[in-house]
């Protein structure tokens, strides 16, 4: 919430939902190109400790972040728009965008809830990547992240996890938190 307020006064009203949306697939492409290291991470299980599991794996996707994704992000998202990324893709905020800066305040608080929905989902992902790292089972790491025990299911790509840590960890926390900005 603290980013949605900074950069409502920072950028003018066409830029602010451009910053959201730029915001968030920078993100999603982090993720999605650091899947490989997720997965390795994983299975090396080498971390007895959550919080240092999470410090390691929060440092490659700030590595990966900037050195992979900043570069080539304005591109992907040029030249790639229907690209999934995730589970979405670019051309879809494209045109929440353009509503936007037509005025339409409903689809601007929409995107505003979808950047901390992902947002969340993301930090829950790289939660569940940490804990697995420790040598807990992938399902089992969802139900400890959740408090929801779902019925185990093959876990290997980016998608599918960040889709059961949206619905069951960042759904729930917006659901008991989230209040729009005025």
């Amino acid at each position: 919430m603290t980013n949605l307020r900074n950069w409502r006064i920072r950028y003018t009203p066409k830029e602010y939902p451009e910053k959201i949306a730029l915001n968030l697939f920078y993100r999603r492409y982090a993720m999605q190109f650091m899947w490989p290291d997720i997965e390795n991470f994983i299975s090396a299980k080498q971390y007895d400790d959550f919080g240092d599991a999470l410090l390691a794996i929060e440092r490659v996707y700030s590595q990966i972040a900037t050195s992979k994704v900043h570069p080539i992000l304005l591109s992907l998202l040029k030249n790639n728009p229907t690209n999934p990324v995730g589970g979405i893709n670019y051309a879809h905020y494209l045109e929440m965008i353009s509503k936007i800066h037509a005025g339409d305040k409903k689809t601007k608080e929409e995107l505003e809830f979808a950047y901390l929905y992902y947002l969340l989902s993301d930090k829950a992902t790289l939660c569940w990547a940490a804990l697995c790292a420790t040598g807990v089972d992938k399902n089992l790491a969802i139900g400890i992240l959740s408090g929801v025990l779902t019925m185990p299911q093959p876990i290997n790509d980016y998608t599918t996890i960040n889709s059961a840590m949206g619905q069951l960890c960042a759904a729930r926390y917006l659901h008991d938190h989230y209040v729009p900005l005025p």
